[in-house]
């Protein structure tokens, strides 16, 4: 039985049209082979002609053949075989028997609207224009009889049942195109219903995407305006030194790029015990500074516990949070985030963040807050350093300054008449040390000044003291001091100043490098022997000779167990250097003994 069904089922296409043209043609086909097989089996009882018996034997053998090539696929030959045989069939038989009184005539009725359904619009006029040739043809055989009647007339019965056979047909044939069109019209409808469903779908996929497209483009550019609010405040605060004026700016630039009506900074103290409030930019915030606010860290509070855990807390509604410090002059506080300011592993101390509305961050404003807390420690710790940095270098600098003043101090005293004349002839001589008081005023202020027009003072000014003074004096005929005279002097003046501090730097590195040489030799020719009384021979003659002393006298100090010697052990040795008491009276055999030799020298 499924086979049978499967049999004389159409076959099916991916194409709609191709289906319902295949569905159309086995509903034609395969009555019109019951049909054909019956009518040839009563016309071969009933003893028809052959003509008709071989006519209807070619019929059945086309619908055969269309059946087999619809099953393989091959629709629109089988289309065409059956239209156009069918058409031969039915049609051609008319000229031989009567004419167009033949009621085969109306099977070329039938064959259009067969071709209508089944094939193109071209092979649709193809067989109007052959019908229509057919029956002209038919008119003039009638005229003029250029074709015989081969089969015979044909009696009333036949021509009732062949005009039966005929509308029959063409009512199935026109109830088939009207089913057909009516599923055309229902498949058009429910195609555009699908498309309408499919459009209405569409629609609001689009809306939601891009009702999604604005929140995740709103959401970048929000993230955007964050980043970049804290790439500006990090532009902003990094040329900022000073702590204070660093945390002041941090303060005001988070409040007006994030919205945050309250910004509190506050530093962990040296004991690590107690966060102090050091900037904020409020006038609640500032007079809480001016009252020098703290918070212990062992005393609840979200700033206490951002700094004990080192880990970022949101408090979306404080009157949920357990942690949350109420405090008079922050009433209209209902959201805060406290994040820690850690610069590597140092705690430096919470940012404190503070909303009038309840509400709580986005991932990517609290990736923003984070950063720009990092960034903001990294400043802090960075303006911390540079001023230890700074007070290091200051303190060096006055060290330095001292010591450079006190090596011209002494190389003054050694040579105070440090002073040089030079004149238009080219000599260089050495003046008196000889002050005006316009040079005095110079040395005194730093600064150039002018005795008249044509005399002008500056200062050389060593480690920001004024070690001594230019005086230049022009010729009357050259004109006045002009500025850029004046600061050409001035760039000289400084050009002195670094190369006289550079002399006197080299002179007393000579000095101590020729001390350093004196000590070693002398150090080497003490150590040359083990007997102690040459060697204290030794010491006293380099020491003399080392000093461009006239004499040099070295005493050893006796234990109270042992009698010092009172005479030189040897003329020799009295002659050459004196050793011992050299004429004095040694110590009393009480006295105290320091056990470490005592040297003098007398110049």
């Amino acid at each position: 039985m499924m086979r049978i069904r499967r049999l004389l089922s159409p076959p099916v296409f991916e194409d709609e049209e191709l289906t319902r043209r295949a569905g159309l043609l086995n509903a034609v086909a395969w009555p019109s082979l019951a049909i054909a097989i019956g009518l040839g089996i009563t016309l071969l009882l009933s003893g028809s002609s052959p003509i008709v018996l071989l006519t209807v034997a070619a019929m059945t053998l086309i619908i055969a053949i269309t059946l087999i090539w619809m099953r393989r696929g091959k629709l629109h030959s089988a289309a065409l075989l059956f239209v156009f045989a069918g058409w031969t069939v039915t049609v051609l038989p008319a000229f031989f028997q009567d004419g167009l009184s033949s009621p085969y005539v109306l099977f070329s009725i039938v064959m259009v609207l067969l071709a209508s359904l089944l094939l193109e619009r071209r092979y649709v006029q193809w067989v109007t224009a052959l019908s229509l040739l057919a029956a002209t043809g038919m008119l003039l055989n009638e005229y003029y009889t250029f074709l015989p009647q081969v089969i015979p007339v044909s009696t009333p019965v036949r021509r009732w049942a062949s005009l039966l056979a005929a509308l029959l047909s063409i009512s199935v044939i026109v109830q088939l195109a009207m089913d057909s069109l009516r599923a055309a019209v229902e498949r058009a409808w429910q195609n555009q219903r699908r498309l309408e469903e499919s459009n209405r779908m569409l629609e609001e996929t689009q809306a939601v995407l891009e009702r999604r497209v604005a929140e995740r483009t709103a959401a970048l550019e929000q993230r955007a305006n964050q980043l970049q609010s804290a790439a500006e405040v990090a532009a902003a605060v990094a040329s900022i030194r000073d702590l204070d004026a660093l945390l002041d700016e941090i303060a005001h630039l988070i409040s007006g790029r994030f919205g945050f009506y309250h910004v509190g900074i506050y530093l962990l103290d040296e004991t690590g015990k107690k966060l102090t409030l050091r900037a904020a930019n409020t006038e609640a915030g500032r007079r809480l500074i001016e009252k020098g606010f703290e918070l212990p860290l062992d005393q609840p509070s979200m700033a206490a516990s951002v700094a004990k855990t080192r880990q970022v807390r949101v408090a979306a509604d404080v009157s949920a949070d357990e942690q949350y410090l109420a405090l008079e002059e922050l009433s209209m506080t209902r959201s805060e985030i406290v994040l820690p300011l850690i610069s590597g592993d140092k705690l430096m101390g919470v940012l404190d963040l503070q909303d009038t509305i309840v509400r709580a961050p986005s991932s990517d404003e609290l990736t923003a807050l984070r950063i720009l807390a990092n960034q903001t420690a990294i400043a802090m710790d960075n303006a911390q350093l540079f001023a230890a940095h700074q007070k290091t270098m200051e303190s060096l600098q006055r060290a330095y300054g001292a010591l450079s003043r006190e090596g011209w101090r002494q190389m003054l005293r050694s040579q105070p008449e440090l002073g040089f004349l030079a004149t238009e002839v080219g000599a260089v001589q050495p003046i008196a040390n000889e002050w005006t008081p316009e040079m005095k005023q110079a040395q005194q202020s730093g600064r150039v000044v002018q005795a008249d027009a044509y005399t002008l003072i500056a200062p050389i000014q060593i480690r920001e003291q004024a070690m001594g003074v230019v005086r230049l004096r022009k010729p009357q005929e050259a004109g006045v001091w002009a500025r850029s005279e004046i600061e050409l002097v001035q760039t000289l003046c400084n050009r002195l100043s670094a190369a006289l501090e550079s002399a006197r730097l080299y002179e007393e590195t000579r000095r101590r490098a020729e001390r350093e040489r004196l000590t070693s030799e002398i150090t080497a020719r003490i150590r040359a022997s083990n007997d102690p009384r040459a060697i204290l021979q030794t010491a006293a003659h380099e020491l003399r000779r080392a000093l461009h002393a006239s004499q040099a006298q070295l005493l050893v100090q006796a234990t109270p167990l042992q009698a010092a010697p009172t005479e030189p052990t040897s003329a020799a040795d009295a002659s050459q250097n004196e050793v011992g008491t050299n004429g004095r009276q040694p110590p009393e055999a009480g006295a105290p003994s320091s056990g470490t030799p005592q040297g003098g020298e007398n110049p």
